[in-house]
């Protein structure tokens, strides 16, 4: 039972999602089959009439020019179908982040950003500045086998966190701290 609403539901959704492209398939391959049938009971008339050959070159001519036509017309509607398909239901990246940004900024008066100042584009850890200094020949060392992990295992700078906080995390905690 509950098998048969899972298949009409997965039907229904591809149906509703699809249907502009598998109409102009189901039309298209109905077109061509319709080509050749009428080729196919004209060629049967010209041998049952003993009518002249030199009309069936045309007919071969016609056929494949229909077909041709056919063909263009059908990938001229169908990547119309599939352009409208792609921009209603394309994947449209990781832009919903920009909404937290600005929401953030517009509430707060401050931008998320500044928690982000630190990291540089492509960098899992933040960049040097003038508030953050090193204490001492220890931390200079480890960053130093951090680099040297990279060149050969790409995740070991990731291994080497105590904590993984993605960008959410830190606006999270931005609105907790502007609001308490």
């Amino acid at each position: 039972m509950f098998q048969q609403v899972v298949r009409w539901t997965f039907i229904i959704t591809i149906w509703k999602k699809y249907k502009g492209q598998l109409l102009t398939t189901i039309g298209y391959l109905v077109s061509l089959l319709l080509v050749s049938l009428v080729h196919q009971d004209y060629l049967e008339y010209l041998t049952a009439s003993g009518e002249g050959r030199a009309n069936v070159g045309l007919s071969f001519g016609l056929k494949w020019l229909a077909y041709i036509t056919l063909t263009v017309c059908f990938y001229l509607i169908f990547t119309g179908f599939s352009n409208k398909t792609q921009r209603n239901t394309g994947h449209k990246g990781l832009g919903f982040l920009a909404k937290f940004r600005n929401a953030s900024k517009n509430k707060n008066g401050a931008s998320t950003q500044s928690a982000f100042s630190g990291y540089e584009q492509g960098q899992d850890q933040p960049t040097k500045t003038s508030t953050q200094s090193q204490t001492g020949p220890s931390a200079q060392s480890d960053d130093l086998d951090r680099s040297r992990s990279k060149g050969s295992d790409p995740f070991a700078n990731i291994r080497s966190k105590e904590k993984l906080r993605s960008e959410a995390d830190v606006m999270l905690d931005l609105n907790k701290k502007n609001e308490g």
